[in-house]
């Protein structure tokens, strides 16, 4: 039996370390200080360690949540305790390509990105006369009037 050692610790960095700029294929994007629209960066995401199954993001919707969160308008308060989620509530619909096909879809946040894992998201395929740009801003309008119903 082969024994795995491992370490866990904590590092401490500074701003400017966080900010400094990686190459990164799969990212999303976030405001880093609430209220400053121009700190609007992509940052690397964790799921390039996790799975090559992604769905790949071609476009991504703005809603009006978005720009109150990224105004500093509304508070970054996580309507679950899921710390995967804490750090960005950017982007909650999508489209873009997953295993060959054309799919929309909507998760809790962090669809504001190149890649979106798709056992987190509810994906929808999407009609062969609504173009990618069109999907992507359906799901949450779709939910919306139906739960208004």
């Amino acid at each position: 039996m082969r024994e795995t050692w491992g370490v866990f610790s904590n590092i401490s960095i500074t701003k400017q370390e966080f900010k400094k700029q990686r190459q990164s294929s799969i990212a999303y994007a976030n405001v880093l200080t609430p209220g400053d629209l121009s700190s609007l960066a992509w940052i690397e995401s964790p799921l390039k360690n996790e799975s090559k199954d992604l769905v790949e993001v071609h476009y991504s919707a703005l809603n009006f949540k978005d720009i109150m969160l990224a105004s500093g308008k509304l508070s970054q308060s996580p309507v679950s305790e899921n710390a995967e989620t804490s750090d960005c509530m950017l982007g909650i619909e999508f489209s873009g390509m997953y295993k060959g096909k054309r799919v929309c879809g909507m998760g809790s946040c962090k669809c504001l990105a190149t890649h979106v894992d798709p056992k987190k998201m509810v994906l929808l395929d999407i009609p062969d006369d609504w173009s990618n740009e069109e999907a992507s801003t359906v799901p949450c309008a779709y939910v919306t009037v139906y739960l208004a119903l």
